[in-house]
């Protein structure tokens, strides 16, 4: 897990993912004549690739990936997990202070990138928050409306979000503000 307090791109934490531990590179021999064969290989159709390479083209894939309205990696940033729990306004507050906002899943593929990333069953509180009324949940960056599973109601202060992962797929729940959850900050790059 990264460590608290630090910004790390989203296609660099995802590439070191994908690449899992270090292996070495076997010498192999020089190519035949001709065009390398082409099998749609996003690490070069076969032949040995160092890590090096991998994880270029890797970085270089995903920065076309959109996410939201930043690409991955090239302008979002993420937080290590917070390294302790707070309330929901005082990890909204934490993240400003370092320039970002809590993490807003506004996308599938957002969703999926960091629910990879994060692999962590704990509540993670998240940018949303009902506007008017309970079961009427949007993004704090005043974007789409979110789908919640209400654990309470908001007139017993079940008004913020948590993601939740424990034995799951992964799910938005709303709970109570009040409670100190962990918490992940993203920023978005200009």
């Amino acid at each position: 897990m990264v460590g608290a307090g630090s910004w790390w791109p989203a296609a660099l934490l995802a590439a070191l993912l994908a690449l899992g531990p270090a292996q070495p590179v076997p010498q192999a021999p020089p190519p035949a004549a001709g065009p390398p064969a082409a099998n749609g290989s996003l690490f070069g159709g076969g032949r040995p690739v160092s890590a090096a390479d991998r994880l270029d083209r890797l970085e270089r894939r995903l920065g076309t990936l959109r996410v939201g309205a930043a690409r991955a990696g090239r302008r979002l940033c993420l937080s290590g997990l917070s390294a302790q729990p707070l309330t929901q306004p005082a990890a909204a507050q934490r993240c400003r202070a370092t320039g970002g906002r809590l993490l807003q899943l506004e996308t599938n593929v957002k969703f999926h990138l960091v629910k990879g990333l994060l692999a962590d069953d704990r509540p993670l509180w998240v940018g949303a928050g009902y506007r008017k009324t309970a079961n009427d949940f949007y993004w704090s960056s005043g974007g789409q409306r979110v789908q919640v599973k209400v654990q309470g109601s908001a007139a017993r202060g079940a008004a913020c979000v948590v993601l939740i992962m424990f034995r799951t797929a992964g799910h938005l729940a709303a709970q109570n503000c009040r409670l100190p959850r962990y918490f992940v900050c993203e920023k978005l790059l200009t």
